[in-house]
């Protein structure tokens, strides 16, 4: 079967439609054990004046009421921030509204309801264009490669600068289906920012969560009460299959009041088992929030897709649990969550430090680049006085060139053979003050690279962006922080773990004070009479998954 025809049967939903009874509202998957993006809001970042697109099976209700401005006594006013369009020529149903489609449409724009006036979405004062990419013919539910481009050309005409997009196929690589090709071309070409859910119920991520130049998401399920601090079961782990670090971030996916069908004041609670469909949408909310601010700023470069992309994984939140419910401390990638949680905040303020340049000493403790590099060229940047114990941590991508050999389309199809990949080789190196390497990343395969290790002497770091292509530029964002050791680390190393927990332990069963049978039951972590290593190793990861000191901003 070519590009040009995918049959329903193999276009699945990145979830399935469940109803529960309580929830939370989407106040809580913004707050700071969430995306958190409500700071962001609060900094007067929602999105005004950025558009997002939204492609899956059919459309948003732009009807609804969290698509409306309100009056003061919360009633519509105006008209609706949600557009549809059909690339599909569908003359029997041209507009499609689903609740699928409409709950995502919310997580991304919603503006409340009248006895909803808190459930707001990632970017409340954004733009949708929601298009649908299927239609049905007499053998059934369809969709053609063409509509896909028709809905990106749309897209592009109205500035959207986010794609999200609500379905995935059920293919973990797409060899015969150049879907990748086609997410990467615009994302390379029009500097588009594709938001893609890792996807659901696979052992590695599905189109499109295998894009190269877009941003992976997996799926966070709440561990207590507003606090998302663990992989759903549903999502999808990495890497690919041909070996690319994917997802790269994971967000909130359960317990979200959204918007749905029915009528235009429904709401419904959906996300339960971390689908990938809830968890993509707040990653292009916190994308668009950024943007917003870019488009603010004098910096010219700090809209661009790679930027964003830098300052959204370098400022990832690691300390989440994996699917099985083992702590990921420690790892700079995961296969379940990725870099780590989405962290609004955090990403807005690195975005918002100065740029760097090479070959150009800085003393910024936090800052970012965006520089295009020649075949087999060097950037070096030097981050002068880093103290000993503090962390250093740098995230370098870049997009892979996609270009069309032909006019699209041709005879009605695509050829997988007139897109095609044109990837540079980028390495990260990182040298001490002495000039001896202390990190190197040389991915074969991938666009994204990532240092997180304890600086063990002071002084002048070196960070060396080299392109190892004989032929091919590449343009790449670059963002970097130093993380201030943690005040409650008793070894001074910057990282409290059982070596500490163990001078805590002895010291405190030495005290006779505590060694009575009422501290006995009241200390005791885990219930058994007996103060022992056991429960230090409780409070050891709890401690590092709840403690906002754990990569602090500066």
């Amino acid at each position: 079967m070519k590009y040009g025809q995918v049959v329903l049967q193999q276009l699945i939903l990145a979830i399935f439609f469940q109803i529960a009874q309580i929830g939370y509202p989407l106040a809580q998957s913004a707050g700071p054990d969430g995306c958190n993006i409500q700071a962001v809001h609060n900094l007067g970042y929602t999105g005004q004046g950025v558009s997002i697109g939204l492609i899956s099976l059919e459309h948003c209700l732009i009807s609804h009421e969290a698509f409306y401005d309100k009056d003061v006594e919360g009633n519509p006013i105006g008209d609706s921030h949600a557009h549809w369009y059909d690339p599909t020529s569908d003359t029997a149903n041209p507009y499609e509204p689903s609740g699928h489609d409409t709950s995502i449409a919310g997580i991304l724009a919603s503006r409340g309801g009248k006895l909803y006036p808190d459930f707001l979405g990632m970017a409340p004062d954004s733009e949708v264009y929601s298009s649908k990419i299927t239609k049905v013919i007499a053998s059934g539910r369809v969709t053609y490669g063409p509509w896909f481009k028709k809905s990106l050309d749309h897209f592009r005409d109205n500035q959207c600068r986010i794609v999200v997009t609500g379905i995935q196929l059920s293919l973990e690589d797409d060899n015969e289906y150049p879907f990748t090709l086609l997410y990467d071309y615009y994302a390379y070409q029009y500097d588009m920012i594709f938001a893609n859910a890792a996807g659901n119920d696979k052992d590695s991520p599905t189109i499109f969560g295998t894009a190269w130049n877009g941003i992976t998401t997996a799926g966070l399920v709440t561990t207590e009460p507003d606090a998302y601090r663990r992989v759903g079961s549903r999502s999808n782990p990495g890497p690919t299959t041909d070996g690319r670090l994917k997802p790269d971030i994971s967000g909130p996916a359960k317990d979200l009041q959204v918007p749905t069908t029915g009528s235009d004041t429904a709401w419904k609670i959906e996300g339960f088992k971390g689908e990938t469909s809830w968890s993509a949408p707040h990653t292009a909310g916190v994308a668009t929030a950024l943007i917003g601010y870019a488009n603010a700023s004098l910096e010219p470069d700090d809209g661009h897709g790679v930027v964003i992309k830098a300052v959204l994984i370098n400022s990832a939140f690691p300390n989440v649990l994996d699917k099985s419910g083992n702590s990921t401390t420690g790892q700079i990638w995961d296969p379940s969550r990725g870099y780590g949680r989405l962290d609004a905040l955090r990403a807005l303020q690195l975005l918002s430090q100065p740029k760097i340049v090479p070959d150009l000493p800085t003393e910024q403790t936090a800052g970012w680049a965006y520089q295009t590099l020649l075949p087999s060229q060097t950037h070096t940047y030097q981050i002068s006085g880093i103290p000993v114990q503090n962390r250093l941590v740098v995230t370098l991508t870049w997009h892979r060139r996609v270009q069309w050999k032909d006019k699209w389309p041709r005879n009605g199809i695509i050829d997988p053979g007139e897109l095609t990949a044109y990837p540079a080789d980028l390495d990260l190196y990182i040298d001490d003050p002495g000039g001896q390497p202390c990190f190197t990343d040389q991915l074969t395969q991938g666009n994204l690279e990532k240092a997180d290790f304890l600086i063990s002497q002071s002084g002048d770091y070196q960070i060396l962006v080299i392109n190892q292509s004989s032929s091919e530029t590449a343009t790449y964002a670059l963002a970097y922080e130093q993380i201030e050791p943690i005040p409650a680390d008793f070894n001074v190393d910057s990282i409290v773990n059982g070596d500490d927990l163990s001078e805590l332990s002895f010291a405190w069963l030495q005290d006779p004070h505590l060694l009575n049978d009422e501290s006995r039951l009241r200390l005791d972590l885990i219930p058994d009479g007996i103060i022992d290593l056991n429960d230090f190793s409780h409070l050891l990861q709890f401690w590092l998954m709840t403690d906002p000191r754990y990569y602090p901003w500066p």
